[in-house]
Protein backbone atom coordinates (compact mmCIF):
# COMPACT_ATOMS: atom_id res chain seq x y z
CA UNK A 1 0.00 0.00 0.00
CA UNK A 2 1.84 3.67 -0.90
CA UNK A 3 0.29 5.34 1.99
CA UNK A 4 2.42 3.20 3.99
CA UNK A 5 5.30 2.76 2.13
CA UNK A 6 8.40 3.90 3.67
CA UNK A 7 7.12 3.58 6.98
CA UNK A 8 9.18 0.84 8.92
CA UNK A 9 12.68 3.37 7.62
CA UNK A 10 11.45 6.25 9.02
CA UNK A 11 9.78 4.49 12.12
CA UNK A 12 13.19 3.64 13.08
CA UNK A 13 14.87 6.37 11.80
CA UNK A 14 12.33 7.96 14.26
CA UNK A 15 12.74 6.19 17.17
CA UNK A 16 16.63 5.88 16.78
CA UNK A 17 17.92 9.21 15.68
CA UNK A 18 21.36 8.49 16.11
CA UNK A 19 21.59 5.43 13.88
CA UNK A 20 24.17 6.15 11.25
CA UNK A 21 21.72 5.72 7.94
CA UNK A 22 18.49 3.94 7.58
CA UNK A 23 18.08 2.63 4.11
CA UNK A 24 15.29 1.58 2.18
CA UNK A 25 15.21 -0.53 -0.82
CA UNK A 26 11.95 -1.09 -2.54
CA UNK A 27 11.58 -2.71 -6.26
CA UNK A 28 8.15 -1.31 -6.98
CA UNK A 29 8.54 2.42 -8.33
CA UNK A 30 5.40 4.04 -6.94
CA UNK A 31 6.43 2.48 -3.68
CA UNK A 32 9.94 4.05 -3.73
CA UNK A 33 8.17 6.88 -4.78
CA UNK A 34 5.88 7.18 -1.88
CA UNK A 35 8.02 6.36 0.83
CA UNK A 36 10.13 9.54 -0.36
CA UNK A 37 7.26 11.56 -0.12
CA UNK A 38 6.74 10.50 3.30
CA UNK A 39 10.58 11.20 4.24
CA UNK A 40 9.66 15.12 2.66
CA UNK A 41 6.23 15.30 4.48
CA UNK A 42 8.16 14.57 7.66
CA UNK A 43 10.25 17.44 7.42
CA UNK A 44 7.22 19.64 6.01
CA UNK A 45 5.72 19.19 9.65
CA UNK A 46 8.13 18.77 12.18
CA UNK A 47 11.48 20.54 10.80
CA UNK A 48 12.97 20.20 13.73
CA UNK A 49 12.40 16.76 15.18
CA UNK A 50 15.54 14.26 15.34
CA UNK A 51 15.53 11.95 12.78
CA UNK A 52 18.24 9.58 11.60
CA UNK A 53 19.18 10.00 7.86
CA UNK A 54 17.17 8.36 5.41
CA UNK A 55 18.05 6.70 1.72
CA UNK A 56 15.40 5.15 -0.16
CA UNK A 57 16.52 3.19 -3.30
CA UNK A 58 14.35 1.39 -5.77
CA UNK A 59 16.74 -1.66 -6.70
CA UNK A 60 15.84 -4.93 -7.46
CA UNK A 61 17.69 -7.40 -4.92
CA UNK A 62 19.59 -9.08 -7.13
CA UNK A 63 21.71 -6.01 -8.57
CA UNK A 64 25.44 -5.03 -7.84
CA UNK A 65 24.05 -1.53 -6.11
CA UNK A 66 21.94 -3.89 -4.03
CA UNK A 67 24.37 -5.86 -2.79
CA UNK A 68 26.49 -3.34 -1.57
CA UNK A 69 23.30 -1.60 0.48
CA UNK A 70 22.63 -5.03 1.69
CA UNK A 71 26.33 -5.51 2.68
CA UNK A 72 26.18 -2.47 5.29
CA UNK A 73 23.04 -3.38 6.86
CA UNK A 74 22.99 -3.78 10.30
CA UNK A 75 19.29 -4.38 10.54
CA UNK A 76 17.01 -5.85 7.45
CA UNK A 77 13.15 -5.67 7.44
CA UNK A 78 11.20 -7.63 4.66
CA UNK A 79 7.46 -7.55 4.82
CA UNK A 80 7.47 -10.85 3.04
CA UNK A 81 4.33 -11.35 1.24
CA UNK A 82 5.62 -11.72 -1.87
CA UNK A 83 8.53 -13.93 -1.86
CA UNK A 84 8.64 -17.72 -3.14
CA UNK A 85 8.17 -19.90 -0.12
CA UNK A 86 8.78 -23.84 0.68
CA UNK A 87 6.11 -26.14 1.29
CA UNK A 88 7.04 -25.25 5.26
CA UNK A 89 6.35 -21.77 4.32
CA UNK A 90 9.53 -20.48 4.64
CA UNK A 91 11.14 -17.72 2.27
CA UNK A 92 13.38 -19.48 0.32
CA UNK A 93 14.50 -17.40 -2.49
CA UNK A 94 14.98 -14.36 0.43
CA UNK A 95 16.77 -16.49 2.69
CA UNK A 96 19.72 -17.27 -0.17
CA UNK A 97 19.61 -13.44 -1.44
CA UNK A 98 20.32 -12.53 2.02
CA UNK A 99 22.40 -15.41 2.99
CA UNK A 100 24.65 -13.80 0.12
CA UNK A 101 24.81 -10.49 0.77
CA UNK A 102 24.48 -9.77 4.75
CA UNK A 103 27.36 -9.71 6.92
CA UNK A 104 27.13 -11.86 10.01
CA UNK A 105 25.72 -10.41 13.09
CA UNK A 106 23.04 -8.59 10.53
CA UNK A 107 19.24 -8.88 12.12
CA UNK A 108 16.56 -9.98 9.86
CA UNK A 109 12.89 -9.06 10.31
CA UNK A 110 10.33 -10.67 8.72
CA UNK A 111 6.27 -10.75 8.97
CA UNK A 112 4.50 -14.07 9.34
CA UNK A 113 7.09 -15.92 7.71
CA UNK A 114 10.55 -17.47 8.14
CA UNK A 115 13.36 -18.05 6.39
CA UNK A 116 15.45 -21.22 5.84
CA UNK A 117 17.15 -21.84 9.06
CA UNK A 118 20.77 -22.55 7.04
CA UNK A 119 22.17 -21.23 3.49
CA UNK A 120 25.67 -23.03 2.87
CA UNK A 121 27.68 -21.77 5.28
CA UNK A 122 25.22 -19.39 6.78
CA UNK A 123 22.58 -19.60 9.29
CA UNK A 124 19.64 -17.30 10.06
CA UNK A 125 19.19 -17.91 13.92
CA UNK A 126 15.60 -17.13 15.36
CA UNK A 127 16.36 -14.61 18.12
CA UNK A 128 13.21 -13.39 19.11
CA UNK A 129 9.18 -13.37 17.86
CA UNK A 130 6.34 -10.45 18.51
CA UNK A 131 2.71 -11.41 17.99
CA UNK A 132 0.44 -8.13 17.28
CA UNK A 133 -2.28 -6.66 15.68
CA UNK A 134 -1.76 -5.82 11.81
CA UNK A 135 -4.04 -4.01 9.99
CA UNK A 136 -3.16 -5.07 6.24
CA UNK A 137 -2.92 -8.47 6.92
CA UNK A 138 -5.58 -9.68 9.12
CA UNK A 139 -5.80 -9.52 13.22
CA UNK A 140 -2.45 -10.75 13.85
CA UNK A 141 0.69 -11.01 12.48
CA UNK A 142 4.03 -12.36 13.95
CA UNK A 143 7.41 -10.60 13.36
CA UNK A 144 10.61 -12.54 13.31
CA UNK A 145 13.64 -11.65 14.23
CA UNK A 146 16.89 -13.87 12.91
CA UNK A 147 20.54 -13.20 13.16
CA UNK A 148 23.00 -13.91 10.21
CA UNK A 149 25.45 -15.78 11.27
CA UNK A 150 28.63 -17.54 8.94
CA UNK A 151 29.64 -20.72 10.27
CA UNK A 152 33.26 -20.86 10.09
CA UNK A 153 35.02 -23.93 7.90
CA UNK A 154 35.80 -26.99 10.08
CA UNK A 155 39.10 -27.66 7.73
CA UNK A 156 40.61 -24.06 9.09
CA UNK A 157 40.22 -25.33 12.69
Amino acid sequence: CALHAGRIVLGAALLQPKLGLCHGIEILPELHEAAIAARVRLDEVAPKLPVAPCEYSALDLYTDAAAEALGSADILFSYSVTWERDEQGRLTELSRALASRLRPGARVITVDVTLLPEVGDVRFVPIASLEGANEETGPASTGHVFEVVKETSKASS
